[in-house]
């Protein structure tokens, strides 16, 4: 199974475009392709969940509070751009 991504309404949208141009195939959704703009943390990350998604954003807080409130989360690389992935 290919994995298929969730851009958060605070991940910067040209990251996601340029991405799709280098590669096509990449199932990535941005946030107004998602319809999460404006939604609350746990209804986006229902809607990741529903529909098999990885939730893709930047930290507006830390790991740990996050995690706190029961999610998953895996923090990659610092060095390119800020990213985690969250799933319940």
């Amino acid at each position: 199974m290919k994995p298929r991504f969730l851009a958060d309404a605070d991940f910067n949208e040209k990251i996601i475009l340029g991405l799709l141009r280098r590669e096509p195939t990449i199932d990535f959704q941005t946030a107004s392709q998602g319809d999460v703009i404006g939604r609350p943390d746990p209804e986006v990350l229902a809607i990741a969940a529903r529909e098999n998604r990885i939730l893709i954003c930047n930290l507006g807080r830390s790991p740990v509070q996050v995690a706190n409130a029961g999610i998953g989360v895996q923090e990659v690389g610092q060095s390119s751009f800020s990213r985690v992935s969250c799933w319940s």
